[in-house]
């Protein structure tokens, strides 16, 4: 097996701490996989860029796919209704098999209803394992990497790949608590 990470998805947008991109015009990426062809937003630079990533996933042809989002923690409050209170991390999960995955990671899964142009609905639809992880943008760092990598490893673990990494590769971070 392979690990395939694509870091910084969106790197005009990370480029201004926003989720939408630098140039007038760019939407949400991580709402623009599979946009009907009708709507107003389907030759948009987001739309368009989200499209590369989801051929290239689709050409890979991977058994699982993890998301990994830095959200803010009041903006997800909001969204969920309270649902993550005291949560570090969360997940939304498309079905039932990745909710059972969440749940064998020992992350919660808000109970939310999926956005059908999101990247792990859309990779559900394919038929691919996918969860999106969530962390909270206030929780500290080390806290942030850490829990973005034993969720990357226990995913890959339970699809029968075997990832190795040496033991002091995180100790850059430190392990502050949630």
């Amino acid at each position: 097996g392979r690990l395939v990470i694509i870091p910084q998805a969106n790197p005009s947008a990370i480029e201004v701490f926003s989720r939408y991109g630098s140039s007038s015009g760019e939407n949400d990426a991580n709402r623009c996989y599979e946009v009907p062809g009708s709507s107003r937003d389907a030759f948009c630079a987001g739309t368009l860029h989200a499209a590369a990533i989801l051929a290239t996933v689709l050409a890979v042809g991977p058994v699982a796919v993890i998301d990994l989002h830095e959200t803010s923690y009041r903006h997800s409050i909001a969204r969920t209704e309270g649902q993550a209170a005291g949560c570090g991390f969360w997940c939304f999960a498309d079905t039932e098999l990745d909710r059972h995955i969440a749940a064998e990671i020992g992350v919660p899964v808000l109970a939310a209803p999926p956005t059908p142009t999101a990247f792990t609905s859309t990779t559900s639809r394919h038929g691919i394992v996918s969860l999106a992880l969530e962390t909270r943008d206030d929780a500290p760092l080390g806290a942030r990497v850490r829990l973005h990598v034993a969720a990357v490893l226990t995913l890959a673990a339970r699809v029968g790949l075997r990832v190795t990494m040496p033991a002091h590769a995180l100790d850059v971070f430190p392990p502050e608590t949630l």
